[in-house]
């Protein structure tokens, strides 16, 4: 789900991963969503023909918080450190 289509604007958590970690990732969101937490994970919500990065900004800002997969791999990848870069700007 994206953001605006979560009910009642309940909140939800960005989970940030490097691809190396996908398959973790990918198990952990779906252990959450099990439970009744709503997280936003690229790979389900990201939308075709979008503009991907622009998409995944407002995720991060709009999420009650982010979930890192961490791995090195994570902290290595340029795109995790910005994300995590964009959640600190909100605190």
């Amino acid at each position: 789900m994206n953001p605006a289509e979560y009910p009642d604007n309940s909140s939800y958590y960005f989970i940030g991963y490097s691809r190396k970690d996908y398959c973790f990732a990918e198990a952990l969101a779906y252990g959450l969503t099990k439970r009744g937490v709503n997280v936003w994970i690229d790979s389900i919500n990201l939308k075709a023909g979008g503009h991907w990065e622009q998409q995944l900004d407002a995720s991060v800002e709009q999420s009650s918080g982010i979930i890192l997969v961490g791995s090195r791999s994570a902290y290595e990848s340029a795109n995790v450190q910005k994300e995590l870069a964009l959640g600190a700007c909100r605190a």
